[in-house]
């Protein structure tokens, strides 16, 4: 199943290892130049198997609108797709600078419930890890 919402679709895939869901954008907002956004963020949330729970799941919207405003092109990072399954959720991010993305976490964090994620980094001026995201998504 894919649905289209805006710059933002939704792809639902059945795996080998169960439902997989993919909130995805298919292309990079207008503007926007993958080289200046060179710096790879992935945020993982485990949580067991398959789907989260309510209130797990209850959880990460939480902790999604808290990271809101650190999905902010004009002043650092996008957010480009959240995965779910196979027991992990997964927030990708691409940012002009991997501390001053911290630094916006950090803040838009702060006050709030201690969350069990875990950040990776990686430096990907071609999207790499995205495209690789993206056409698994897509069947490709």
């Amino acid at each position: 199943m894919t649905e289209g919402k805006g710059e933002w679709t939704l792809i639902a895939l059945e795996a080998e290892d169960g439902h997989r869901i993919y909130r995805i954008r298919l292309e990079p907002p207008a503007g926007v130049e993958k080289e200046v956004f060179g710096e790879n963020v992935i945020i993982e949330w485990k949580f067991g198997e398959g789907i989260p729970d309510k209130p797990t799941a209850a959880a990460m919207f939480a902790f999604e609108e808290y990271m809101e405003p650190v999905n902010d092109q004009a002043k650092h990072s996008l957010l480009v797709h959240v995965y779910t399954g196979s027991g992990i959720r997964e927030w990708c991010y691409y940012t002009k600078s991997y501390d001053e993305f911290m630094a916006a976490l950090n803040v838009a964090l702060r006050g709030k419930p201690r969350f069990p994620i875990e950040i990776l980094h990686d430096h990907d001026p071609t999207w790499s890890y995205w495209s690789g995201i993206k056409g698994y998504a897509q069947g490709k």
